[in-house]
């Protein structure tokens, strides 16, 4: 097994690249700290994945196959499956010219710019260059903890209520819960409960990007959303929910469809991911009547 050589050594930064494939073409550019694409500016990229990807492509190393090779199409190389292609500061442009999977699909045969050796680069750092640009995206928009929450809401077709933590000021002498609901009536609400089916249930990630320029939200039941999902913390996070459908990918995953307001952008989640999204006050209620740590009581009296 040859060893892999360095083949691109690049000094200065990458700050564009572009990846040209049979069933998608697509550029991206990092400007002020960001990276975007020109042709869809709404599509939010995950920064951290795109400048590993461009460092990793800068000082690239890969198993020389054959030196000064005679026949391309040996490797697929006379009509690439995939063009990975970026301009340096200096000016300087390369571009990976990607064949066929080698005979134990453990990776690609490519080129670099026209000189004739062709080289080996494993999956991994195929998928990395050209995965297509949803590889690119950032599938958690937002990251939302517990200990930064101050309220979620609920609104579906049944009820609307607000949930908060209590503070020193506004906790109830009966109860030790730390939680309770402001709206529609200000009542403790059942910690484990609303902890395990919903605090700990704020996931949002993305299953499907499903439309980044819609001009009719009705056909994902968003133009007159089914459910709300109000979370604030430093800011205030309505997700909107629409209508469900199960995915095509062969796993008949139950997804729905997902907006957040203020963002145009259509996206899809699991469905089991917004379990709560039907419950009702009523079954988030703190049902003690009393209930202290022993540790905080001085004395018991029966009479």
């Amino acid at each position: 097994e040859p060893k892999p050589v360095q083949i691109i050594d690049v000094k200065t930064a990458i700050n564009s690249f572009s990846v040209t494939k049979s069933d998608e073409t697509y550029s991206v550019m990092y400007v002020d700290g960001i990276w975007f694409s020109p042709e869809n500016p709404n599509a939010y990229l995950d920064n951290e994945y795109t400048t590993a990807l461009v460092e990793e492509v800068r000082r690239l190393y890969a198993i020389p196959i054959e030196e000064n090779a005679k026949d391309f199409s040996v490797y697929g190389l006379d009509n690439p499956e995939s063009l990975f292609e970026f301009v340096d500061e200096s000016g300087d442009k390369y571009t990976l010219k990607f064949g066929n999977k080698v005979p134990t699909g453990s990776g690609h045969y490519f080129t670099l710019n026209d000189n004739k050796n062709v080289y080996r680069v494993s999956n991994e750092y195929y998928t990395l260059m050209c995965g297509g640009f949803d590889s690119l995206r950032n599938k958690k928009l937002f990251a939302i903890e517990s200990k930064d929450l101050y309220s979620i809401s609920i609104t579906n077709a049944d009820s609307s209520f607000t949930i908060r933590p209590k503070t020193i000021f506004n906790k109830n002498a009966h109860s030790s819960a730390e939680w309770e609901m402001s709206a529609p009536y200000l009542k403790d609400v059942n910690q484990y409960i609303y902890e395990t089916n919903i605090l700990n249930a704020l996931d949002f990630s993305i299953y499907e990007f499903v439309d980044d320029n819609p001009t009719d939200y009705s056909k994902y039941g968003l133009d007159n959303p089914k459910y709300t999902i109000t979370v604030t913390t430093n800011l205030e996070i309505n997700f909107l929910l629409g209508d469900s459908y199960f995915s095509t990918d062969g796993t008949n995953t139950k997804l729905v469809y997902m907006m957040v307001k203020g963002i145009p952008n259509v996206f899809a989640i699991k469905e089991e991911q917004v379990a709560y999204k039907d419950m009702k006050p009523v079954d988030l209620l703190d049902s003690l009547v009393f209930s202290r740590i022993l540790t905080c009581v001085d004395t018991i009296t029966y009479s």
